[in-house]
């Protein structure tokens, strides 16, 4: 029952086309290039717009009579959902519906080569974190919006590596012309060698790596933010803790702090009464950070030790001492704190 629902052309079981989607639906919604080198562009459709509209897409085509399907007294449909998909609050989360259309230039080709002078097609990939049920994950070719080869799995052979975020992605392509010749006599696989299955396979695999570079640069985008809350929810907290025990020693306005390393602005900051450091001798022979976060992590270290000066600052620590030793000492603190490099 599973199988001729998803092999005939019915209607979906909420009634939704993918391209009858609009602009309030959960998916982020993204257009797919046809350039080797092109990528994927968000969408934003005007209030009531369906992706179809903007796209001047048609699928599915169907006849001028009704066609349904009823077996042991159950209407079948399409076992295929867009909406509610997204239940969580995290917003790597959330479904990418990814769209675009193709018909390659054949007509000047001769018929011998290009297989037949017609191919143009359609299609979505959709992205989620978990393709329910698993069966859904993998491309469905429809001809006539009928298929009899289901989901492959493979992506027609797709040669990178990407096992997750394949088992993450339902597709469907509609045919409109060509393709056809292609399917093999049982019309359960396509003859990989046609031209047309060529082109097809081509147009695929490049739909694929723009769905990879999106989704991960919107998860990386989203680390990135995550990362940047988490240290200013950890610097507020020591800004916190400073401005509560300076206060315990009745100590309510505290120096401005700063670390540059322009000289002239050490200088022009130390006149206006600012504790102003040099970062060079204040991070001398404190070991490196390293990796992608290493200018964050070493930000991170400077915003600290501005609050300990304010704190050694508050409690009289710095009181009749000169800034080439105010350096010296928070340098010390920064080493034992950070680690230190042998010298």
């Amino acid at each position: 029952m599973w199988k001729l629902a998803l092999s005939v052309p019915l209607d979906y079981v909420d009634d939704v086309h993918p391209f009858d989607l609009n602009g309030d639906a959960e998916p982020l919604i993204f257009q797919l290039s046809n350039d080797t080198a092109g990528a994927a562009v968000e969408v934003v459709l005007a209030p009531g717009q369906r992706i179809r509209d903007r796209f001047n897409l048609r699928a599915p085509e169907k006849g001028g009579r009704p066609f349904r399907v009823v077996m042991d007294g159950v209407e079948l449909r399409r076992p295929l959902r867009f909406t509610g998909l997204y239940s969580t609050e995290k917003p790597e989360d959330r479904p990418l519906l990814f769209v675009g259309s193709w018909s390659p230039p054949l007509g000047k080709i001769p018929s011998t080569t290009s297989g037949g002078q017609e191919l143009s097609f359609e299609g979505y990939m959709l992205w989620t974190p978990r393709v329910i049920p698993a069966e859904n994950a993998g491309l469905l070719t429809r001809i006539a919006d009928a298929s009899g080869i289901l989901f492959d799995e493979r992506f027609m052979d797709y040669p990178i590596a990407e096992l997750t975020r394949l088992r993450q992605t339902s597709a469907e392509l509609f045919v409109h012309r060509g393709l056809d010749a292609a399917l093999n006599i049982d019309r359960e696989s396509f003859n990989s060698g046609h031209p047309h299955a060529k082109l097809v396979r081509h147009w695929v695999h490049q739909a694929l790596r723009q769905l990879a570079t999106t989704q991960k640069r919107i998860a990386a985008e989203e680390r990135a933010r995550k990362q940047v809350a988490a240290k200013e929810k950890e610097i507020g907290a020591v800004d916190k803790l400073v401005t509560e025990k300076l206060a315990e020693v009745g100590v309510h306005e505290s120096a401005a702090v700063e670390i540059s390393d322009k000289a002239l602005i050490v200088e022009v900051e130390r006149r206006r009464g600012t504790l102003a450091y040099d970062q060079k001798t204040l991070l001398d022979k404190l070991k490196p950070t390293t990796g992608s976060k290493a200018k964050s992590e070493r930000e991170l270290q400077k915003r600290k030790l501005r609050a300990i000066a304010r704190l050694l600052d508050g409690f009289g620590a710095f009181e009749n001492m000169d800034f080439a030793k105010q350096q010296e000492l928070l340098n010390g603190i920064a080493r034992i704190v950070w680690g230190s490099v042998d010298e």
